[in-house]
């Protein structure tokens, strides 16, 4: 059961829909930037990339999808143009800053049988021709393009035969098919309806004219030689639903679309559309993950609705270029007023790329600086043109997100107090602080949201919180999830999950039960008058008798043997805030840990004659009103010693 669970959870990761009605087996995608999704090697069964970001084709070799190396014949740029000899050069295309390579070079040829050849000993076997037709761009005379062109398919052909069975992808290239096509297994054309002017930096719409000579060629290569044809077009990463438009029109010509942006550095829409899964978590403190606080608070909300939670500190790099159609959006928790490095600067590229973005705590940046002002984020100090007399913090405005465990405390806005100028869609509560200044403590926008101050409300002795926010309702709304199938680890058939786990630890002694029994035989009645699965595990200093113990019971039916981490649930009795649910999983890459707590925990300095009964508090809260958790019990042997276990 657990195994399938962490399946269930890694799966999830993302949904896929295939809005092209194509089969599955015609998937191709392009992504060039570095840390290629995994979502995407998931989902597509050919993933072009550039090579030089996965040198070792083996680090992503238990991936579905089989890796295309992006390879550039008619031009070289970058690192690979640092190699080149000048008199390999026939002139230069200034909007890609490259160098249009002379194709009836010797050395030329070499130079790229040599790269070929070093790619191919990294592992690939799929390889993506690209600017075959940069030399129309250097020479002028009908012979000099007859040259260039024979060399190119002699190019080609040395290619195929160096090795037989790589697969070629060529880019438009249709003056070189009659002679090339029986080596090329697809045809790639960029720009049929919109393009990237690489020149100007703009994206522009394709004249029909140019388009229908475009798919004049396109419908002759199919006739002719039974290519597959894939076209790429682009759009910002701010327009997806046009990105799906252009998509659904390329289908319904019968070619395979790739939709993108301009540097193919996002996940586009294709022959099918990944939903991303994953939200990204950032704080301003190391392991993010292991710290009771809000960032950890929110977790099991996403769980709940159908995300995965995905932390990174801001004491590493962040994340390369767009995340639209990677993550379904960014929580940024910080208690800092000025975050580290280039943080203000990499949101504002998320929010100008659609995606959206959640800022709880402090902003992270200048509440009076360019990018708040992009934000529509104003300090009240700017608002107000003179003093007046204190007076009490006050609500002025408040909605139904409010008031979900506690009601808001009426104390001074936490950090620095702001007002939301425009761009607003809700303003779920506004303060009235001490000099009459309006503030905005919690608001969605067009971009995502705030929820700076008066989020959570003291709750206990200990600095205990509770939402004052209702969480599930302000993370749909500010990040715009959409209503879609949700995976639900905690259900089955309409039945709650159930998980059990035992460590052997005191097995071999006597019980406090009449008849003075072994814990092993109390636990071998129960397991045999209730066989649901259940996970064995030794502990650590287990002695010879438990490891017998452990074999005894593995014979039993459900009993499995398996390493499991308990839950760090607090949620009970008194503590029925939400803040005490703990996570289903830290991260996507860790294992699944027990959400409910393990029974020491209900044992430590409890008074109680039967203290353990209190699990069952833990099931109620997260149970209902909404089902946040599996019933998961995870007891030591020990427990079945007493009448109180």
């Amino acid at each position: 059961m657990l195994r399938a669970v962490q399946s269930a959870l890694t799966l999830c990761a993302a949904l896929v829909f295939g809005p092209c009605a194509l089969a599955r087996a015609q998937s191709l995608a392009f992504y060039y930037a570095r840390d290629v999704p995994a979502e995407l090697l998931a989902a597509y069964d050919q993933v072009v990339v550039e090579p030089a970001h996965v040198p070792d084709v083996a680090t992503l070799s238990e991936s579905r999808a089989s890796l295309v190396a992006y390879f550039s014949l008619g031009e070289l740029a970058g690192a690979e143009l640092a190699r080149a000899q000048p008199q390999w050069m026939l002139g230069e295309n200034a909007s890609w800053s490259s160098r249009i390579m002379d194709l009836t070079h010797p050395g030329y040829r070499s130079f790229t049988l040599q790269r070929f050849e070093a790619l191919w000993q990294a592992g690939y076997r799929g390889f993506f021709l690209d600017t075959l037709d940069s030399y129309e761009l250097a020479v002028s005379g009908a012979a000099e393009r007859a040259s260039q062109l024979a060399a190119l398919c002699e190019l080609m052909r040395a290619l195929s035969e160096r090795h037989p069975d790589a697969r070629l992808i060529v880019n438009r290239g249709f003056a070189a098919l009659p002679s090339v096509a029986r080596y090329v297994h697809a045809l790639v054309a960029e720009s049929l309806f919109d393009r990237w002017d690489a020149a100007r930096g703009e994206y522009q719409r394709v004249p029909e004219q140019d388009r229908a000579w475009l798919l004049g060629q396109l419908r002759a290569a199919q006739a002719r030689y039974g290519l597959k044809v894939i076209v790429v077009d682009y759009r910002p990463s701010s327009e997806r639903e046009q990105a799906r438009e252009t998509a659904r029109k390329i289908a319904a010509l019968g070619f395979t679309p790739w939709v993108s942006n301009g540097s193919l550095s996002e996940i586009g829409v294709g022959a099918l559309e990944i939903m991303p899964r994953r939200v990204l978590i950032l704080n301003d403190a190391p392991h993010p993950e292991a710290r009771p606080g809000p960032a950890r608070w929110l977790a099991p909300v996403l769980e709940h609705l159908g995300y995965i939670p995905e932390y990174r500190s801001l004491t590493s790099p962040l994340p390369e270029g767009s995340l639209r159609g990677r993550y379904a959006g960014v929580i940024s928790v910080l208690a800092r007023a000025q975050a580290p490095g280039a943080y203000e600067r990499w949101l504002l590229e998320q929010v100008r790329s659609g995606g959206r973005v959640a800022l709880f705590g402090a902003l992270g940046f200048a509440a009076d600086g360019v990018g708040a002002r992009e934000l529509g984020i104003v300090p009240v100090s700017a608002r107000l043109p003179f003093e007046v007399a204190p007076r009490p913090v006050a609500i002025t405005a408040r909605d139904s997100s409010i008031g979900f465990e506690a009601e808001p405390e009426l104390h001074p806005f936490e950090g620095t107090a702001v007002y939301l100028r425009a761009r607003t869609h809700a303003r779920h509560l506004e303060l009235r602080l001490r000099h009459g200044e309006v503030a905005s403590a919690i608001a969605t926008t067009d971009w995502g949201g705030i929820a700076l101050s008066h989020v959570f409300a003291a709750r206990g002795l200990h600095g205990e919180r509770a939402w004052v926010l209702d969480p599930f309702a302000f993370l749909r709304s500010a990040l715009a999830l959409p209503e879609l199938p949700a995976p639900d680890l905690t259900t089955e058939s309409g039945g709650r999950v159930a998980l059990f786990a035992i460590e052997l630890r005191g097995a071999a002694e006597h019980a406090r039960l009449r008849g003075r029994p072994r814990v092993s035989q109390v636990l071998q009645q129960l397991l045999a008058a209730q066989p649901w699965p259940h996970a064995l595990a030794l502990p650590a200093d287990a002695t010879p008798a438990d490891r017998a113990i452990l074999e005894q019971l593995l014979e039993l039916p459900g009993c499995y043997a398996a390493e499991l981490a308990p839950g760090e649930t607090g949620l009970r009795g008194l503590r029925h805030s939400l803040t005490w649910l703990a996570p289903l999983s830290a991260s996507a890459s860790q294992p699944i840990a027990f959400p409910i707590a393990p029974d020491v925990s209900y044992l430590d300095g409890s008074a109680e004659a039967y203290p353990l009964q209190r699990v069952l508090e833990t099931y109620a809260l997260t149970d209902t009103p909404r089902r946040l958790a599996p019933i998961a019990l995870h007891y030591h042997a020990f427990a079945a010693s007493s009448p109180g276990g």
